[in-house]
C-alpha cells in the first residue's frame, strides 16, 4: 500500500460501505415507509428494521464525509493542486455526471415499476413507465438520488481548495482552528438538525441545496480534513472501542425512545421531546463516528488480507451501483412468498455479490478511464 494511506481509514471506509449496503437492504422491510424506495414489504409491527435503519443512518454519511475530508488533504499534498483537480474531475465529477444520466434515471424507472407492483397493477408496458419516470426526473430539476453525496463533495472540494489557496493563508494550508472553535461547532450542528430534513429529504436529492444539511455535512468534511495533523491524538481510542460501541448503542436506544414519540408528541411535552430527539441524535452521531474509527484502529491489520484489499478497491464502485442493484432485487423478490428474514439475507448477499462482480468486469476499467 502507499505510504500515505492509513490502514484504519481503509477499514473505516469499507465498514461504512458495508453498513450502507445493510441499510439499503433493510429500508423496504421497515414499518414506516420513507417514500425513498420503490417498494415496501408488508410489515406493521416489527420495528427492528426501523431501529437498525435509524441507527445506521445516524452516523454513516457523516463517517463518509470525515473519510473524504481526510483523504482530500493527503491526496492534495501528494499530487499537488493541478494533478489533484484533474484526478477529482476523473474520479468524482465524471462518475457523478455519468450516474446522473444513467443510474438515477434507471432508479426512477424502478419507482414506476414498484408503484405498479405494490398497487397490484403490474404490467410490462414500458411506454407508461418511461414518461412517468421522465416527468419525475425533469420536474424536480434533475433528481440526484443516492449521488447527492458526490454533489455536496464537489462543492466542498471547491470551497476548501479556494480557502487553502487564498492569499490570506499560507498556500496549500487551511487556517488553524482552535479547540474552542470546534466546540462551537456542536451548537451549529444542533441547529442544522433542528432546521434540516434528516430523513424525509426533499433536498439534496435535487440540485437545489438544502443549506442546513449542506453546512452540517461540511463540518464533518472539515473535521476529516483537520484530522491529518491530529491522528496521533486519537490513537488512544483503539483501546476504548468497546466502550464507545456500548455508549453508541445506549444512545441509539435513547434516540429510538424519543423517535417513537416524535411524530405525535403530547402537547405538554412536545418541545421537550423534539429537542430531546435532536440532542440524542447528535450525541449518537458523534459517538457512532468515534466508535467506527476506534473499531477501524483496532482491526486495521485486516487490510493486509487479499480479500479485504479487494473490498477497499471496490468500495467506491459499491457506493455507485449498490442502490440500483438492491432496488432491482427488491422488486424481483417482492412477489416471492418466503420468510422476510430469508428474503433479506438473499437480497443482501446477492446485491453485494453483484456489486463485486460488476466491479471486476467493468468497474475497474470505468473508474480508471
Amino acid at each position: 500500500m502507499e505510504k500515505t494511506r492509513l490502514e484504519q481509514i481503509d477499514v473505516m471506509r469499507v465498514a461504512a460501505a458495508w453498513l450502507r449496503c445493510l441499510l439499503h437492504t433493510l429500508v423496504p422491510f421497515m414499518v414506516f415507509r420513507t417514500g425513498m424506495w420503490p417498494v415496501k414489504y408488508p410489515n406493521t409491527d416489527n420495528l427492528l428494521p426501523d431501529f437498525l435503519v435509524l441507527t445506521i443512518h445516524s452516523f454513516i454519511m457523516e463517517a463518509f464525509f470525515i473519510v473524504a475530508g481526510l483523504i482530500f488533504v493527503f491526496e492534495l499534498e501528494r499530487k499537488g493542486l493541478r494533478k489533484y483537480i484533474l484526478n477529482r474531475l476523473k474520479k468524482i465529477v465524471f462518475p457523478f455526471l455519468t450516474g446522473i444520466l444513467t443510474l438515477v434515471p434507471f432508479i426512477i424507472v424502478l419507482f414506476s415499476v414498484g408503484e405498479s407492483l405494490t398497487g397490484n397493477s403490474f404490467h410490462w408496458q414500458f411506454d407508461s413507465w418511461l414518461p412517468a419516470a421522465w416527468d419525475n426526473w425533469s420536474s424536480h430539476l434533475i433528481l440526484l438520488g443516492h449521488l447527492w453525496f458526490l454533489y455536496y463533495l464537489i462543492f466542498y472540494y471547491v470551497i476548501v481548495i479556494a480557502i487553502s489557496q487564498s492569499k490570506y493563508f499560507r498556500a496549500g494550508n487551511l487556517p488553524k482552528i482552535s479547540s474552542i472553535h470546534w466546540i462551537l461547532c456542536v451548537p451549529v450542528l444542533y441547529l442544522c438538525l433542528l432546521y434540516g430534513k434528516r430523513w424525509y429529504v426533499e433536498n439534496p436529492l435535487t440540485t437545489w441545496i438544502e443549506w442546513p444539511s449542506f453546512i452540517y455535512y461540511f463540518l464533518f468534511f472539515l473535521f476529516g480534513a483537520y484530522l491529518k495533523d491530529n491522528l496521533e491524538k486519537l490513537s488512544s481510542l483503539e483501546k476504548h472501542w468497546g466502550k464507545l460501541l456500548a455508549l453508541f448503542l445506549l444512545l441509539s436506544c435513547a434516540n429510538g425512545f424519543f423517535q417513537s414519540f416524535y411524530l405525535n408528541p403530547s402537547e405538554n411535552y412536545q418541545m421537550l421531546i423534539r429537542h430531546g430527539a435532536y440532542v440524542a441524535s447528535l450525541l449518537q452521531t458523534l459517538t457512532g463516528c468515534m466508535a467506527l474509527y476506534a473499531f477501524s484502529l483496532k482491526y486495521r491489520s485486516i487490510v493486509k488480507r487479499t480479500w479485504f484489499s479487494f473490498q477497499v478497491r471496490s468500495a467506491y464502485w459499491t457506493y455507485l451501483v449498490h442502490a440500483p442493484i438492491v432496488m432491482t432485487l427488491h422488486i424481483i423478490f417482492y412477489p416471492v412468498a418466503i420468510h422476510p428474514v430469508v428474503k433479506f439475507m438473499i437480497i443482501l448477499v446477492a446485491s453485494l455479490t453483484l456489486a463485486a462482480w460488476t466491479y471486476k468486469i467493468a468497474g475497474r476499467k470505468l473508474l480508471n478511464i
